[in-house]
C-alpha cells in the first residue's frame, strides 16, 4: 500500500477494516464518518460500533447497510 492509498476490506455486510484512516469524525449507532486519506468514508447501518481504532486503521463492526466515499 502506497503512503497516499486507502485501502477498506468488507467482510459480508457485518465488519469493515480500514487502513489508512486519519481519525472519526461522527460516531452515533447508526452512521459512523471516517476521515480518510483523500476524503471521509460513511458507514450506514445500525448497532454499528468502533471495535479498533489505530493511527493507521480501524475496523466497524455491526449490521452495515451502505458505504459513501465523499471526495476532500
Amino acid at each position: 500500500m502506497a503512503a497516499n492509498e486507502t485501502v477498506i476490506n468488507i467482510i459480508g455486510n457485518k465488519e469493515v477494516s480500514i487502513d489508512g484512516c486519519k481519525g472519526v469524525i461522527d460516531y452515533y449507532d447508526n452512521l459512523i464518518k471516517i476521515k480518510l486519506i483523500k476524503g471521509a468514508a460513511v458507514f450506514s447501518g445500525s448497532a454499528l460500533t468502533l471495535c479498533e481504532f489505530s493511527d493507521s486503521g480501524a475496523v466497524i463492526r455491526g449490521s452495515i447497510e451502505s458505504i459513501e466515499f465523499v471526495a476532500r
